[in-house]
């Protein structure tokens, strides 16, 4: 049935989306980490109050919906609201209340190309030969993070490996989503924000519909979000 907290199986973060986009209500994605390609990794959410959602614990990131046409004149979020929301997340336990602004359009979003692999040649570049892939598996918040040490990196390069050791990240500048390979099981593309407001670049804004990862966000029913429809624990 519809409206469970989880899809069975290890599902790409492609299938998740066509799944989050085949229900009317559906808002955003919980995707999970799961490290070993066989548990759910597929969560689908509705009705999200931002501030009230937690921390991922490192598994678990938020990838929000965005349909239909980019509206080029969307206005960031106030200083303040930025400020208390990311305090809210992040448990500190300051008393706040939601953001006066769209849910992708909160501070720390990542655009993001599911199924789609960018390397040399083919839609960016490496930052350097020592992060294709850095030697160490990193979650997407720890991925994201190394990319916002270097100057250059434009985006991140992710890969399910499906186990709990192989490297996971690579670091990518000069990107272009046209020249980039599709149709990737198990790899994603997540591209750094510019500015205090996601908006497409890269490629992107030929697409009718844009997804925005803030990483290591948890959200559920009593912590900012409901389950699809009927609202049952799992499929």
């Amino acid at each position: 049935a519809d409206g469970q907290d989880h899809l069975l199986g290890h599902l790409s973060l492609k299938d998740c989306e066509t799944e989050c986009l085949s229900k009317p209500d559906c808002e955003a994605m919980i995707w999970q980490d799961t490290r070993d390609g066989v548990r759910s990794t597929c969560r689908l959410r509705r009705n999200i109050v931002w501030s009230e959602c937690t921390d991922g614990g490192g598994v678990f990131n938020m990838i929000v919906l965005h349909r239909g046409p980019w509206a080029s004149s969307s206005s960031p979020p106030s200083s303040s609201a930025i400020t208390t929301t990311m305090i809210a997340i992040h448990g500190s336990g300051t008393s706040t209340t939601a953001a006066p602004a769209p849910i992708w359009s909160q501070p720390g979003g990542w655009l993001t190309a599911a199924g789609t692999n960018c390397y040399t040649n083919v839609g960016a570049a490496a930052i350097s030969s020592s992060m294709d892939p850095i030697e160490v598996r990193l979650s997407i918040e720890q991925c994201m993070d190394r990319c916002s040490m270097e100057p250059d990196c434009t985006a991140v390069l992710m890969q399910d490996t499906r186990d709990d050791h192989r490297p996971t990240c690579f670091l990518r500048r000069d990107v272009n989503i046209h020249y980039c390979s599709h149709d990737w099981s198990d790899f994603n593309m997540f591209l750094r924000p510019k500015g205090r407001v996601v908006k497409p670049r890269f490629g992107l804004e030929f697409r009718n519909h844009q997804w925005v990862t803030f990483p290591n966000v948890n959200c559920y029913p009593g912590r900012g979000a409901d389950y699809v429809a009927d609202g049952q624990d799992h499929l």
